[in-house]
């Protein structure tokens, strides 16, 4: 099943590739930030660092993603401040709580990246996730490795976590690690600022806070 899994797969990437085109997204670059596995590896923090850069060197950029968990999916949806995570997904809320830049969800990221393009005529679009959304045409690609648990047992799904092979790195144009791991040249450590009580959002407590308790 996992030897299906791959020839699909490549199968798929390579006709999507072959007619993908950027005709409705004018000058605008696209890097996609994805990973191989299923779950999650620490993509969406690396994309609110990479935007809130790029934002700082005077780029329009906007950021698409799927906005997994919402009600409807399948629509496309603009992330506003007051957007509820039902409707746009959490992710997606917590990075427009986080930038100054259109957000924008869809099934079909390549229409929430011409929507955003023609609106806000941009000159970058960031994808949170959809590595293997391959009708989305891209400039650059940035993998995000677990640094710890890396690939599992290396094999596809259904037997193993990936997406795609591991060969599937050597096309990437970088490949970052979220956490320490000597086998990669790039690496970030996501760190725990304050904790912030859901119910009164000016409650907020450090990490000593809760030294030698047990937490749920």
């Amino acid at each position: 099943m996992s030897w299906i899994f791959i020839a699909g797969s490549y199968l798929r990437r390579i006709i999507y590739q072959t007619f993908a085109s950027k005709a409705e997204l004018g000058n605008a670059r696209i890097i996609v930030v994805g990973n191989l596995t299923v779950g999650g590896a620490g993509k969406t923090p690396f994309v609110s660092y990479l935007a809130q850069n790029c934002i700082q060197r005077n780029l329009r950029v906007g950021i698409i993603a799927r906005g997994y968990g919402r009600d409807d999916e399948s629509i496309l949806v603009e992330v506003m401040h007051d957007s509820k995570a039902l409707r746009v997904g959490d992710e997606a809320l917590m990075l427009k709580q986080q930038l100054d830049c259109p957000i924008a969800v869809a099934a079909k990221r390549i229409e929430a990246a011409v929507y955003l393009y023609k609106k806000y005529n941009l000159d970058l679009i960031i994808s949170d996730d959809g590595l293997q959304h391959y009708k989305l045409p891209r400039d650059y690609e940035i993998i995000v490795v677990d640094g710890e648990r890396e690939f599992g047992n290396g094999w596809c799904l259904p037997s193993g976590p990936l997406r795609e092979p591991i060969t599937r790195l050597h096309q990437a144009d970088i490949i970052v690690s979220n956490g320490e791991n000597p086998s990669y040249v790039y690496q970030y450590t996501l760190s725990c600022n304050d904790f912030i009580s859901l119910d009164n959002n000016y409650i907020k407590r450090s990490q000593k806070d809760f030294e030698d308790q047990e937490i749920h």
